[in-house]
Order: structure tokens, then C-alpha cells, then sequence
């Protein structure tokens, strides 16, 4: 029986706040990339770089944050993270065309932050789920993943769009600054989350455990295998550039607004998938996920090539983006948290937090590359074009099915850790019984 409670749906929700930061970063470059390129008249390696440079410091991230979480409490060191990403967004608004450096500088000190993020804010939300929910709260990580990267899609349309001579994109930066600044206020309501070590000897033996030691690491090489399928099937070089992208292939709605309707069908998925997965399980979801993924790579780089229709390329990432929040999207992320135990757990989520990251950067700074450029007469001029690197992530995304069914394991629901608040009400109840 599923023990569901109000508080916790809202510290869930609470936390999602550090998942929509994630989100901001993810959607930021896509309607700003295009004004630095066309109104700023930015180089392409310099807008390379502004959106690649993230995921690279984001690697080193988790790390930080798994050291600061030996002496802070988990709610502290979330508080802070989220306050620094709002002073550099705070920062970006000095940025001039001949000072683009700036931007720069604080995108790779985003990834800083972003990295502790992914890595604290997963493993938040399955601490604080209740018995029996840790699929639905894991989802609630895409879920804020998603909302952020609508928010800067929709608001971008309308602020930051050459088409409709609106240059104002200093209004990006404003509005993350001040949802992150939220979100380190209102953590407070939320108890701390996690196992809390009160006898000395306990301690001692969480710091002998180690992630690397045998009984975990196969897990962890699952959990990064996993971030590689998720990456390497084109879902930040999609995000990052769907603005381009639908450009390229000649969208007939407005790219703005095609994107925001795009990634709205990832909002919806996760929804979805969030009721089911503790239903259904995460294996079949992982596999026909991946699977509906690959084939919508294959129609979009077939449609791409052969012109069937310009509003097939809409609805094709539609499809994509519904298979991806299905279970591609979220279940990684939930599914490492699951795997360990409180001692090695934030060790773990570090760890494959900065896989993900490696995975995204590479991803992201090779698709611009491998997608090359065309000249007037739509024949390409370098790199080997937008058909042939879709059916690369495809092909990917498909053998990543394969991996799912043979490796993804469904995890004992029992709870074992719970919240502070949980456990002060058992104590409260014992002393009113004794």
C-alpha cells in the first residue's frame, strides 16, 4: 500500500526547483545562440564554446558537492548552489559584444553548479520519496528539467527573436536569477533529507565505504553506461540547437514556438511515466523508450534528406521528445540513487552526474561539426550533415535497448532511509506511548 503524503509532494516539488535549474541551462543557449551569431555577429567557435563549456566544468561539479555534503547539510549545500547560479546569471548581464568572454567565463562556472545540482537533486528526491514512490519522485527531476527548458523556450520567442526584432536578452538572465533565488529560499521548508549519523561509530564506518569497492561497481558502470545511451542518442545536441535545427529543415511554425511545442511532449511523457513506472517497471519503460526514440532519428534524418513534409520535422520530434521523457530522460537519473545505500550514495550520483556531463559536452560540441554547414544552393560544405548524424544517435538510442533489457533491474521498494520529519514524528509517537 503506498504510503503517499502531502509533505513530501511538496519538499518534492521544492527540490524539482534545483531540476528546473538544470532545465534553464539546457534551453538557455538555444534562443541565444542565434542573436550572438546573427545580431552580435559572434564566431561560430565562440558560440561553440558558450554552449559546450557547461557539461565540460560541470564534470568536475559533483565532486565539489560530494566533498561539501563530508561537513554541510544536504539543504545548505543545495541553498548555496542555487544562489551562486543566480549571481552569474546576475553577472551575464555586464556581457557586450566586445566582452562576450564574460559570457563565457560564467557558462563554465554554471557548470560548476550544474554539476552539484544533477548530482544533489536526484538523490534528494528519491531520499524524500515515500515507499513505493520513488519512480513518480524520480520523475519529478525531468519534470523541473523539462519546465525550464519550456520557460526559456517560450519566453526566448517572444524577448530574443531577430524575426520579431525583439533583442532583449538580458530578460533570460533576469528571470533564471530570480527562480533560483526562490528556490534557495524556499528549501527551508523542506526537512533535511538523507540517513542522519548520530553515534560516532556509524560514522566511521560510512567513511571505510567506497563507491569502487566490488559490490558496487557494477552499478556504477550500469548507471554511466546508461548516461551514455541518454546522451549519445541526441537529446542536448536536439535541445541545445532546436532552434537552428528547425530552421534548417524549414518548420513551418514559428521555431520558437515549434520548440516550446516540441519539448512540451517531454513535459507530458514524464507525467505520464511517473504514474506507470513503479507500475510497469523500469525495464520495459527504458527499452521501448530507446527504441521510440531510434526510430523517430531515422524518419526525422530520412525526412530531412528527401523533403517528405515541413511539418513532419515537428511531429516527429514531438514523437522523440514523448519517447524520451518516457523513460530515457528520467530513469537514469533516478535509477544510480536507487542502486546504493545512504553511505556511498551522494559518491555514486557524483560519480555518474559527472559521466552525464562528460557524455553531454561531447556530444554537444561534436554535433555542430558533424552537422556541418551548407551553402546557398543546400549542398553541403563540411562535416557529414544533419541525415547522417541523426542516424548515428539513432543507432545508438536502438542498441540501447538491448542494453536496458539485459541490464536494468528493478529495485527492492523498501524504504529504509526517511526524512528527518518522519522520523521525528516516529520519536514524538514512541514518547507519547511510553
Amino acid at each position: 500500500m503506498v504510503n503517499f503524503c502531502v509533505h513530501e509532494l511538496i519538499y518534492g516539488l521544492i527540490i524539482m526547483t534545483g531540476s528546473m535549474n538544470f532545465g534553464y541551462t539546457v534551453g538557455f543557449p538555444s534562443p541565444l545562440v542565434p542573436f550572438f551569431q546573427d545580431y552580435w555577429g559572434i564566431s561560430k567557435m565562440s558560440t561553440t564554446w558558450f554552449n559546450a563549456i557547461l557539461p565540460l566544468l560541470a564534470i568536475v561539479g559533483p565532486f565539489i558537492t560530494t566533498w561539501l555534503l563530508t561537513f554541510l547539510p544536504r539543504r545548505l549545500v543545495f541553498c548555496i548552489l542555487q544562489i551562486a547560479s543566480a549571481v552569474t546569471y546576475l553577472i551575464m548581464l555586464a556581457t557586450t559584444k566586445k566582452a562576450f568572454a564574460l559570457m563565457i567565463v560564467m557558462r563554465a562556472l554554471q557548470g560548476l553548479i550544474i554539476g552539484g545540482v544533477t548530482s544533489i537533486a536526484p538523490t534528494m528526491l528519491v531520499e524524500a520519496a515515500p515507499a513505493g514512490l520513488t519512480g513518480f519522485f524520480g520523475n519529478l527531476n525531468q519534470i523541473g528539467c523539462v519546465i525550464g527548458i519550456i520557460i526559456m523556450y517560450l519566453q526566448g520567442n517572444w524577448t530574443v527573436n531577430l524575426s520579431k526584432n525583439a533583442t532583449k536578452w538580458w530578460s533570460l538572465e533576469i528571470t533564471c536569477a530570480v527562480l533560483n533565488f526562490a528556490g534557495a529560499a524556499l528549501i527551508w521548508v523542506c526537512p533535511e533529507t538523507g540517513a542522519v549519523k548520530k553515534e560516532e561509530d556509524n560514522k566511521e564506518e560510512v567513511k571505510k565505504e567506497s563507491v569502487f569497492q566490488k559490490q558496487y561497481l557494477g552499478k556504477l558502470l550500469v548507471g554511466i553506461a546508461m548516461m551514455f545511451i541518454q546522451q549519445f542518442a541526441g537529446i542536448n545536441a536536439i535541445l541545445t540547437n532546436l532552434d537552428e535545427n528547425f530552421k534548417e529543415v524549414g518548420a513551418p511554425l514559428d521555431s520558437g514556438i515549434a520548440s516550446t511545442i516540441s519539448v512540451a511532449a517531454q513535459l507530458l511523457a514524464v507525467f505520464t511515466s511517473g504514474l506507470l513506472v513503479d507500475w510497469l517497471g523500469r525495464r520495459p519503460l527504458f527499452c521501448i523508450s530507446t527504441c521510440g526514440c531510434g526510430i523517430m532519428l531515422i524518419i526525422f534524418a530520412l525526412n530531412y534528406n528527401y523533403g517528405w513534409a515541413d511539418w513532419l520535422s515537428i511531429v516527429v520530434i514531438f514523437i522523440y521528445m514523448f519517447f524520451f521523457g518516457a523513460a530515457l530522460g528520467p530513469i537514469p537519473w533516478f535509477v544510480v540513487p536507487e542502486l546504493f545505500p545512504d553511505s556511498v550514495r551522494s559518491m555514486g550520483a557524483s560519480m555518474i552526474s559527472m559521466a552525464n556531463q562528460l557524455f553531454s559536452f561531447i556530444v554537444i560540441f561534436i554535433f555542430p561539426w558533424l552537422k556541418g554547414s551548407t551553402d546557398a544552393n543546400g549542398k553541403r560544405t563540411s562535416g557529414i550533415g544533419l541525415m547522417w548524424t541523426s542516424l548515428i544517435f539513432a543507432i545508438i538510442a536502438i542498441l540501447g535497448a538491448v542494453f536496458g533489457f539485459f541490464y536494468i533491474t528493478e529495485p527492492n521498494e523498501k524504504k529504509e532511509e526517511n526524512l528527518d520529519w518522519d522520523e521525528n514524528k516516529e520519536d514524538s509517537e514512541v514518547k507519547q506511548t511510553a
